[in-house]
Order: C-alpha cells, then structure tokens, then sequence
C-alpha cells in the first residue's frame, strides 16, 4: 500500500476491494496502520478481501466513525461479527453489505450486529449469505419491524421460500414504515424449469401488488419498489 495515502488526510471515501486477495495478520496491520492517519474516512469498502479474524486490526482504531461499510466476500468470521457490533463504528452505520458470506452458521451474531445498528441502517445487503426459510421469516415478521428507517434491502440468493410463503413475507414487509425497494428471490416453485404460464401468472399477481418490477439475474430476482 502506498505510503502517499497516509497523506491524504482529507480523504472520505476508500475503495479497496480487491481481486480475491488474502489478508495475513502482516497486511492487516499495515492496512489499520494506515487508516489510522485519515481522520475523515467514512466510507470503506473492503469486498473481496479474505479478512477472516482481521476485521478489529483492520478499523478497531480507526479516527473517525464509518457511515458506509462493504464486506462482500470477505469470509467473516463470528469474531469479526462480534467485534463490528461492539466497535464504534456500530453507532454509525447507514449502510452495510455482508452480502456472499456464509452468516447462515453465524444467524445469531448476525442478528445481535443488526439489532445494535436497527434503528440507524439505511441500506442493508445480505445476498447470498446462506440463511434459511426460517432465517428469512425471522427477517421480514420480525427483523424488519425494528429497521425503522431502512430503504433498501437485498436479502436475494437465499434459501428461496414456496410461493405462499413469499406473499406472506411480502405482506408483512410492506407494513414496513420506510422501505423503498427490497430485493428477493422469486419462490421456489419459479426457480427452476416452470411453465411459462405458470410464471406469467406469479408475475402478474406481483404486479398488481406492485406496479414497479425489475426482474434480474435471468428472472430468478426480483426487486419490488414498496414505495
């Protein structure tokens, strides 16, 4: 990493999302060293950053506090889930991504980092994460009462749920006071090989519900503007 960086002291935003690279416990130190000395940084994206058990070297002493933080792909561990719910950038967060990270295993610790930040989030990204049907009811009965203020949710790529299952997560969702835009798998029935008549039905019915769909990723996601 370049030491020149140290010197942009009025810095606010970092991308350093890397190409699948691996963080030994080295890197990590040189990588918290040096975000150290920005005392503006509030935005930080590390995706594609193998940290697992890094992340309290990496911004533990970081000045400032992060408003916007993206971990994708970063094999985050339960020590890296605890830290972020205890650190000072907890109090801050607007937008998180965790999104392709195996937090199924971690649902706990991953509810205990949400719960902290609930009422502050504002985006929050949780693709491909490996959570479950019951994981997901948690999220859109119960979770999703206490983001008060979250706009835009993407919890795709996930275990997908049957087609009656879906609409009860969308009618509950909708009571939702402020989210914008979710974005979510289609169910199940409509993952694999279906009749053509079969999805245009699904998706008729979606639209009447909501007249703002973007399908994605070969018609397997949809993301519905509730707003």
């Amino acid at each position: 990493m370049s030491p020149n960086l140290r010197r942009l002291t009025s810095l606010t935003g970092l991308d350093l999302s890397w190409d699948d690279k691996t963080l030994d416990s080295d890197d990590a130190d040189l990588l918290g060293q040096t975000l150290v000395e920005l005392p503006a940084l509030t935005r930080l994206n590390l995706s594609n950053t193998r940290l697992t058990n890094q992340l309290q070297t990496v911004i533990s002493k970081m000045p400032a506090s992060l408003v916007y933080l993206e971990l994708q792909y970063c094999y985050l561990s339960e020590n890296d889930l605890i830290f972020l719910s205890q650190s000072h950038h907890a109090n801050t967060l607007r937008a998180l991504n965790v999104g392709h990270n195996n937090l199924g295993n971690l649902f706990e610790h991953f509810l205990c980092l949400v719960g902290v930040m609930a009422c502050r989030l504002i985006v929050l990204e949780t693709q491909l994460c490996s959570f479950q049907k019951d994981h997901l009811t948690y999220f859109f009965n119960t979770l999703s009462k206490r983001l008060c203020h979250l706009r835009f949710w993407n919890i795709s790529e996930n275990s997908p749920a049957p087609t009656a299952t879906f609409m009860e997560h969308i009618k509950a969702i909708t009571e939702h006071s402020s989210l914008e835009i979710l974005r979510v798998s289609l169910p199940k029935e409509l993952a694999g090989p279906v009749s053509d008549q079969h999805r245009k039905e699904f998706v008729e019915t979606l639209s009447k519900l909501f007249p703002d769909l973007v399908f994605m990723r070969r018609g397997q996601v949809v993301a519905i503007r509730l707003r």
